[in-house]
C-alpha cells in the first residue's frame, strides 16, 4: 500500500513537470468585444489580442498594434503605413508573476512612456459552478477590479496562472472574463506553442511615475496637436482648430474605458 503511495505521488509530480513544462511558452489569442460609448451601447467593437507567455513573464497587446509596430518599424516604403490596421489599443502589458511587478507601456503619436507597478491584487472567489467552452469544463470564479464587477471562466486543464489585460492568479488559464453590465468581454480564440520566443520592442520607452504617466496621457486628450508635432503633414490654423475639435468630439463619445479607477 505504501509502495503504491508513492507511486501516485510520483506520477502527480511528473505531470505537474510535464504541465509546468508543457505551458511555459504558448501564445494565446483572445477576441474583446467592447462598448466603446456610455451613452451608445448598440456601438459594439471588437478586436484580437494576443497573449505571448514564455517563462512566468507575459506580454499582452493588441494583435493589430504588432502589425502595425511591425509595419512602422521595419518598412522603407512610405505606401506601407496605408497597410496599417486601425486599433484602439497602442498599449503593452508586461506581467512578472515571479516579481509581482507589471510593466504599462503606451504609444501615443510618435512618444512612448511607461510605467512600473506592482501586480494588481486581485481577490478572487472561486464559485462550483462550470460550464463548457470549446471542448474544455471551465470553472467560474468573480472578482471586482478598477471600478467593474467580473465573472471569469478558467480551465484546469491548462497550468497557466495568466489570463487578459490585467487579469491572473487563477488555478488555470482564463478563457472567458466579462463584467456584469457586459461593457468588456474577453473569451478564448486559439492557443499554439510558437517556433520561437516572440520578441517586443520596448526598449525606447522612456519610464514615468504612475502619477506623470496619467498627466501624459490626459495631456494629449486635451492637446490633440501634440499628435502631429514630429509629422510631415503641416496645417493652417484653420485646419488645426477643425482637427483639434473632431478630436475632442472623439473622445467625448469614446468614453468607455475599461478601468473606471486606478
Amino acid at each position: 500500500m505504501k509502495k503504491n503511495n508513492i507511486t501516485i505521488i510520483m506520477l502527480f509530480v511528473l505531470n505537474l513537470f510535464y504541465a509546468q513544462n508543457k505551458f511555459k511558452n504558448i501564445e494565446i489569442i483572445y477576441e474583446l468585444n467592447y462598448k466603446i460609448s456610455k451613452q451608445d451601447t448598440t456601438d459594439i467593437r471588437s478586436e484580437d489580442f494576443l497573449l505571448s507567455i514564455n517563462n512566468g513573464v507575459s506580454f499582452f497587446s493588441s494583435v493589430n498594434f504588432n502589425i502595425g509596430d511591425s509595419i512602422t518599424k521595419n518598412s522603407k516604403n512610405l505606401a506601407d503605413i496605408y497597410k496599417i490596421p486601425k486599433t484602439k489599443f497602442t498599449n503593452t502589458i508586461e506581467k512578472n508573476i515571479k516579481s509581482s511587478l507589471m510593466t504599462y507601456y503606451q504609444k501615443v503619436g510618435t512618444d512612448k512612456f511607461k510605467y512600473v507597478d506592482s501586480l494588481p491584487l486581485l481577490k478572487w472567489k472561486l464559485l462550483n459552478e462550470e460550464k463548457k467552452i470549446g471542448d474544455f469544463v471551465c470553472k467560474k470564479a468573480t472578482v471586482s477590479f478598477a471600478g467593474r464587477n467580473y465573472i471569469a471562466w478558467y480551465s484546469l486543464d491548462f497550468s497557466v496562472f495568466d489570463g487578459p489585460f490585467k487579469f491572473y492568479g487563477l488555478p488555470g488559464l482564463i478563457f472567458q472574463i466579462y463584467d456584469t453590465s457586459n461593457d468588456y468581454n474577453f473569451i478564448l480564440k486559439s492557443i499554439k506553442t510558437p517556433l520561437n520566443t516572440r520578441l517586443y520592442d520596448i526598449k525606447n520607452y522612456k519610464e514615468l511615475t504612475k502619477d506623470d504617466f496619467f498627466k501624459w496621457v490626459n495631456k494629449y486628450k486635451n492637446n490633440p496637436e501634440l499628435l502631429l508635432k514630429n509629422s510631415p503633414i503641416q496645417l493652417s490654423d484653420e485646419d488645426m482648430k477643425r482637427v483639434k475639435l473632431k478630436y475632442i468630439e472623439k473622445n467625448s463619445y469614446e468614453n468607455n474605458p475599461i478601468e473606471l479607477s486606478y
